[in-house]
């Protein structure tokens, strides 16, 4: 999977369809929620489907991805795909092209990737809310039109969102549903990764 690819794959936006009231501007309750969990650090598991803009399934995962976030560092791993961020580089080794890549991302880069990583930045978004009986629905608009919107759901007394929809601009959409989240608590994740790990593998340096 090229960078192209990789940076389309993960660019997420959160939902949960449900009638509900108009816009508001957020209490910022489940927003801290998330704040606090990536300074603390935590771990996701999700599958995924992807849907035509006329609804038909293009494609449905068939294993479970996992997702390491702390503070602005982060490792995925899914499908064949470890992808880590050590604050600065961004590695990922492709297990089916047998090839690992090292570049210094962008900002829009990290975010397509990363979503959460939006909300080190959160000043560049316009926060608003939905509330459906004990469902909340977070929107974040960009203000400068650059960047994708995205919808956070906390679903009844969960502070974590539980589905996750992307929306790409030719109308294809795919879906994640978050079946773990849970805090690394003193867990230590290495967020790092090099070239030596796996010795056998082409070394593209894009940096």
């Amino acid at each position: 999977m090229n960078k192209q690819g990789f940076s389309f794959f993960f660019l997420f936006i959160f939902v949960f369809m449900c009638f509900c009231p108009a816009f508001s501007q957020s209490s910022n309750q489940e927003l801290n929620a998330i704040y606090s969990r990536i300074e603390k650090g935590f771990s996701i598991s999700f599958f995924y489907e992807v849907v035509g803009k006329e609804g038909q399934i293009l494609n449905k995962g068939e294993k479970v991805g996992t997702l390491f976030v702390k503070g602005e560092k982060f490792k995925l791993d899914y499908e064949g795909l470890r992808m880590v961020y050590d604050g600065r580089e961004l590695s990922y080794f492709n297990e089916e092209e047998n090839t690992f890549t090292r570049l210094i991302p962008t900002q829009e880069e990290l975010l397509e990737i990363n979503p959460f990583y939006s909300f080190l930045d959160s000043n560049k978004y316009e926060i608003r809310e939905e509330r459906c009986d004990k469902d909340v629905k977070i929107y974040l608009f960009p203000r400068d039109r650059k960047s994708y919107n995205m919808e956070f759901l906390f679903k009844s007394t969960k502070i974590f969102p539980e589905k996750l929809i992307v929306v790409a601009e030719e109308g294809i959409i795919l879906e994640f549903n978050i079946n773990k989240a849970e805090e690394l608590g003193d867990l230590k994740i290495k967020f790092e990764q090099s070239h030596t790990e796996f010795p056998n593998s082409e070394l593209i340096d894009l940096r």
